[in-house]
């Protein structure tokens, strides 16, 4: 076997990162009144982790607000990854969801995600209502179909493809286990804690320790929490045929986690020892999110794509933003524009019809044509079928184009808002 040479496991800055990075946005943006970030402090891994941010706003902002803040926040990301190149892996994204108080706090809103949160900075009494509202929060069937959907998803053998390693300099060595521990394990084990407890809550070592006292095969999980702990320097897990064991046995553990939940649920109908697909079959049966909470969910993260895209067509040496556009481009020509007006004909229109078909209805009396022919070519751009050497141009391209785009989106959500309860609420 090959010795391997594993790079020290760095300082933690993320407390630094993510006070510096809250400071800054506001001091530009004052709209921006709290942060919060996806697990807890003890899952970022100092070398190997991004940092999932999301931040708070007050209320009533509307489109134009959004473009204006999330290029301001990307321009303050430039910076920041050009004066500390040692941040490179942290800063891989600028804020995904982001959401004002109100839709925080609205029942309707609610994904049980915001359960894993950590809210770090703010105003006092906000960041403080936020953290005891989602920690005292009850138990839901949302939650329950929540947390079975994402055993799913993860539920197979790991793929040694489907997550490449981006900016991660000298700890590119140790992000084999990372990914698998960190990015492919602890979330269905996160939820399988959950679902065992019918208690979300926010940490993914925390879910390991849980998992150690209610699922067999706790040898896993010490194994697993013994080479976190350590950064990953666990030579022979990277050689094989112990590689190829490691997933062996992570599937195994499990498969056995999942057998244990299905004894607890007899209302889950799911063979014991389900293979993937037969899982996922079973989780297929249970209810689909409302229609028009998925609508809103994905506008919702079109709010700072403007300068999310911006920002990956900066050129900074040390930073590799192309893997980067291309999984922008493979989903928000779909999440941003198909899937929303899709949703929008068939529940408020009263039928079903192609996205183009509903801004052809739409053109008049709802939308100008200006914002008609955004549409199409936000569709024509958003494309990733392109040659890597195009994707910066064809992002800053999208950057051109995304004010009138989301002020057009916000239209579409403004009218499905008004017309939920109508049967077709619109005439087009």
């Amino acid at each position: 076997m090959a010795l391997l040479s594993f790079f020290p496991k760095p300082e933690n800055s993320f407390s630094e990162f993510i006070a510096t990075y809250y400071q800054r946005c506001r001091e530009e943006c004052p709209e921006i009144e709290g942060s919060a970030g996806k697990w807890r402090f003890e899952d970022l891994i100092p070398g190997l982790s991004d940092f999932d941010t999301r931040f708070l706003t007050r209320s009533g902002l509307r489109a134009e607000d959004w473009n204006r803040i999330s290029m301001a926040v990307g321009k303050i990301h430039f910076q920041l990854a050009l004066e500390r190149p040692e941040w490179a892996r942290t800063l891989e994204h600028l804020p995904g969801v982001n959401l004002m108080w109100d839709e925080l706090f609205a029942p309707e809103n609610y994904y049980t995600e915001f359960c894993q949160w950590t809210f770090y900075h703010g105003l006092t009494q906000r960041v403080s209502q936020a953290t005891d509202h989602f920690a005292s929060r009850s138990w839901s069937a949302q939650d329950t179909d929540y947390h079975w959907k994402r055993i799913a998803l993860y539920y197979d053998r790991y793929s040694r493809t489907i997550d490449p390693p981006i900016n991660l300099g000298h700890y590119e060595s140790k992000y084999p286990l990372h990914s698998r521990f960190m990015h492919y394990l602890a979330p269905p084990l996160h939820s399988a804690v959950c679902l065992h407890d019918r208690r979300t809550t926010p940490g993914k070592l925390d879910a390991f320790r849980r998992a150690g006292e209610i699922f067999p095969q706790r040898d896993v999980v010490v194994d697993v929490e013994r080479a976190i702990a350590g950064h990953y320097e666990v030579p022979e897990w990277y050689e094989e045929p112990d590689l190829t064991q490691l997933d062996e046995r992570l599937e195994d553990y499990l498969r056995h986690a999942i057998n244990g939940l299905l004894e607890m649920d007899a209302d889950f109908e799911c063979p014991r020892d389900p293979t993937p697909a037969q899982l996922r079959a079973a989780v297929g049966q249970l209810p689909s999110a409302a229609p028009l909470a998925v609508l809103f969910e994905n506008v919702k993260f079109a709010r700072f794509m403007k300068g999310r895209l911006w920002f990956f067509a900066q050129e900074v040496e040390w930073f590799d933003s192309l893997p980067l556009i291309r999984v922008e481009l493979g989903r928000i020509q779909k999440s941003f524009l198909v899937t929303p007006l899709e949703i929008f004909s068939e529940q408020i229109l009263g039928e079903k019809r192609p996205w183009n078909a509903v801004v052809d209805a739409l053109t008049g009396e709802h939308l100008t044509r200006d914002e008609a022919t955004i549409f199409r070519k936000f569709y024509a751009l958003a494309d990733p079928e392109i040659s890597e050497s195009e994707y910066k141009k064809r992002a800053l391209e999208i950057v051109d184009i995304f004010s009138p785009f989301l002020t057009g989106m916000e239209k579409i959500t403004s009218l499905a808002v008004q017309s939920e309860n109508a049967q077709p609420a619109l005439s087009a």
